[in-house]
């Protein structure tokens, strides 16, 4: 048996492994005349052709998994509802798939549009994918989806587990990769993001500062 996948995404901007001659039936093979009839067989194995994204909050692209025999036929449901298949992220120990990340099959196909992954911005990740029985028992080769999580924006700060916006009582002046937001500083307005500016009787010593002084003539700061 083997897991096959698929992305109906057009934006691709990641790519999943792959020989160059496109998806590969991984696993032992199989006489033509033997058809899986159990889902405790050992003779699943899993393999995937899929294009993923990630977009803005880490939210990945819908991916759809075939649940396939040796014979390259989906499994009946009979098969199916015996087994799970379970998205995690491989060499980071400090990285989370939240949202959805196990789902049982059905009708031959095991779908996920629900996984959001919370790990630092800007890095390459690999989603692992792997196809379980009913006792919890690994079948077949586990396959990985390759994802490049976005970088934050201007005006957001990057944390270990995503992008958060500096919204008021916050701002940043500072490089969305390695910025943390800052307190709003006393005498200002429109204060948020990447936006700061002086409150009335007040200036601003530089386009990038947050020293507000007051102004010695209040009519030279009229605005």
């Amino acid at each position: 048996m083997s897991l096959r996948s698929g992305n109906s995404s057009s934006s691709a901007q990641s790519h999943a492994s792959r020989d160059a001659t496109g998806p590969s039936q991984l696993g032992p093979a199989w006489p033509t005349s033997s058809r899986l009839s159990n889902s405790s067989s050992s003779q699943l194995a899993l393999t995937q052709d899929s294009n993923s994204t990630v977009a803005e909050g880490g939210k990945l692209g819908r991916i759809q998994l075939d649940v396939l025999d040796q014979l390259g036929s989906q499994v009946s449901n009979h098969v199916a509802e015996q087994l799970s298949v379970v998205a995690k992220l491989e060499n980071c120990s400090r990285c989370v798939v939240a949202g959805i990340s196990k789902v049982q099959p059905s009708d031959g196909a095991a779908v996920f549009d629900s996984i959001q992954l919370l790990a630092p911005p800007g890095t390459n990740q690999s989603v692992a994918f792997t196809l379980f029985n009913s006792t919890g028992t690994r079948l077949g080769v586990v396959q990985t989806v390759k994802v490049q999580l976005p970088a934050c924006s201007w005006g957001q700060a990057s944390k270990s587990d995503g992008c958060y916006s500096c919204s008021y009582p916050l701002f940043t002046f500072s490089n969305p990769q390695s910025s943390v937001c800052s307190i709003c500083p006393s005498n200002t307005r429109n204060c948020s993001g990447t936006t700061l500016l002086p409150d009335q009787g007040y200036w601003q010593s530089g386009p990038l500062s947050a020293h507000m002084i007051k102004c010695p003539r209040s009519s030279a700061c009229r605005r």
